[in-house]
């Protein structure tokens, strides 16, 4: 479920006064690059990062679209509230298919009512209490990051906004509306949920199939974090939780802050490069997940980022780096992922033991600006992963998959 509408609202007008700002800051970038994933060797559906990339480019584009330079202020805020219309759709999409990515890649079906109701929520439907017990009882981890995966779809918009905006790959006024929004997004969920009396407690209706399957993202959660083998129940009010509980959701909250760190700001020349710098927290199946990024724009683009995961008992660390758009001959361009993390063993809150984990990706992108007006490329992918969590994948387990798509600049 997702929040009121008005907190929407409050987070448009935010993303609208930070773009205000934007307009007059010029960044060394000349081209636009939109990257769209078509193809995945997903078993079922596509996946969190495919839905969430994307979405963010149709915004960009809509943006691009506008000539912000030759209009006057007063069109140019006609223009910004007519675009974030776009933003008030695409948020709840993105939120309901991070729920319906991790339902579908357990093999279970779920219907995703992306849009708001009359009563202000979006919801993903259909399953029984009974259905999601058997996935609980199955697989806690999966059963908690059903809870959060909402947010974490959100927050992955937010990591590639950063690495749109420390790389220099777009204009900071076309990347910033949706940047705010995720951000402001996964932080006002987060400090809402220290105000329950903001939100009318949930009840389950009479037919199990048509409620929403989590309810409140947080609450239900942190309460199945510490209390997994309680008896079932769907929805999860902050009445119904404990004093070590609300306390978990109020460092949660505060921890959200971190999403505020921003290349839009952090940033600085040298004499040889332009570094940035950013950050950012949201939940994991076991807790939580936080990172810490510079990126390094030169004649190469190159990006690390410090991990670091969270359980009741223990925090472990993680190394990320991403060597992006690699020339390797004339229109071929490489792109490396490596990602070397420790997480705690079966993904669990209570254990003291932990594993080594990794993620590898490769990226391949072809030229064809030769054939066509517009420079279009096409690019192919492939992933291997360990077991453990990563933002924007989709499976908890081992596994290779490839994908591929177009992209195109202007």
């Amino acid at each position: 479920m997702t929040r009121i509408v008005l907190f929407n609202l409050v987070w448009v007008f935010f993303s609208y006064l930070s773009s205000a700002q934007s307009q007059s800051q010029s960044q060394s970038q000349s081209q636009s690059s939109f990257n769209f994933y078509i193809y995945e060797s997903m078993p079922y559906g596509s996946s969190m990062k495919r839905m969430s990339s994307n979405a963010l480019n149709i915004d960009r584009l809509a943006f691009n679209a506008v000539s912000w330079d030759s209009m006057s202020q007063s069109k140019k805020e006609l223009a910004w509230w007519s675009l974030f219309i776009t933003q008030l759709v695409l948020v709840p999409i993105v939120h309901e298919e991070g729920h319906r990515s991790v339902l579908t890649s357990n093999g279970i079906a779920g219907i995703s009512r992306q849009f708001f109701d009359k009563t202000g929520i979006a919801t993903v439907t259909g399953l029984s209490d009974e259905r999601l017990k058997l996935l609980r009882d199955r697989d806690i981890a999966e059963y908690i990051r059903l809870h959060s995966s909402g947010l974490e779809s959100e927050y992955l918009i937010k990591t590639l906004s950063d690495e749109i905006v420390g790389f220099s790959e777009d204009k900071l006024i076309n990347v910033v509306g949706a940047q705010s929004a995720s951000t402001l997004g996964v932080i006002g969920y987060n400090l809402t949920s220290l105000f329950p009396g903001m939100f009318t407690p949930i009840e389950e209706g009479n037919v199990e199939e048509n409620n929403d399957i989590v309810g409140h993202d947080i609450y239900g959660m942190v309460k199945n974090l510490y209390r997994p083998n309680d008896s079932f129940y769907r929805y999860t009010n902050y009445d119904h939780l404990t004093k070590v509980e609300k306390q978990y959701i109020k460092n949660g909250a505060y921890s959200s802050l971190l999403n505020l760190l921003s290349p839009s700001y952090l940033s600085f020349k040298t004499k040889n490069a332009r570094l940035s710098f950013g950050g950012g927290f949201t939940y994991s199946p076991f807790g939580g997940a936080y990172r810490l990024s510079i990126w390094r724009l030169a004649k190469q683009k190159i990006s690390v980022s410090v991990q670091l995961f969270t359980n009741r008992y223990i925090n472990t660390p993680g190394l990320l780096v991403t060597w992006k758009d690699v020339q390797i001959a004339k229109k071929l361009n490489l792109t490396f992922n490596a990602n070397v993390f420790s997480q705690p063993e079966s993904l669990s809150f209570e254990t003291k033991n932990k594993f080594v984990g990794y993620l590898g990706n490769l990226q391949i992108s072809y030229k064809l600006d030769n054939w066509t007006k517009v420079p279009v490329s096409i690019f192919g992918g492939i992933t291997n992963k360990s077991r453990g969590f990563v933002v924007g994948e989709t499976f908890l387990g081992q596994k290779t998959y490839g994908n591929g798509g177009v992209s195109f600049q202007f």
